[in-house]
Parts: C-alpha cells; structure tokens; sequence
C-alpha cells in the first residue's frame, strides 16, 4: 500500500458519480488527501474497513511537504509537530 509511503498515512479519498446503468468508473489520478493532511486542527471521517484497498495505487495526489520543509504523513506527524 501507498498510504504512509508515498501519500498521506490514513488515505486518500476518491468521490464517485453512478455512471451508465448504476455502475461506477473510478479514475485514481483524482485521489485526494483530505482536509486533516492540511491541518492537524481538522478532522476526517474514517472509511470503514470494507472500503480500504490492500494495493498500492500509483496515481492521485501524493505527500507533500509543509511549510517547514517535512512531508506530512498523518495524524502521528501532526501530533508531534504540534507537541514540539
């Protein structure tokens, strides 16, 4: 899996739109952190279990650094950035 690796710890999210004959095309170059990557001050919904993927996804938005230079890679990394 990417999450942790190469993109934000706890995930990355994909919003899906029913298409033709209720089925759904999911294109995971549109995966994006969600708002608690940004700021450890906001809050996510978890995905239930039943909608975690155990492959890695090579595609949508990756980790990033913050202002001080490090990448953030989930809500550990935030709490010891707002410890120090």
């Amino acid at each position: 899996m990417s999450s942790g690796a190469t993109s934000y710890s706890e995930g990355r999210y994909v919003d899906l739109v029913p298409g033709n004959h209720g089925r759904f095309l999911v294109d995971f170059n549109y995966a994006y952190n969600p708002y608690c990557a940004y700021n450890p001050n906001w809050s996510c919904p978890i995905p239930p279990v039943e909608n975690r993927l155990t492959v890695t996804i090579a595609a949508g938005e990756k980790s990033f650094p913050d202002a001080e230079g490090l990448v953030a890679f989930g809500v550990e990394a935030a709490a010891r950035r707002v410890r120090s």
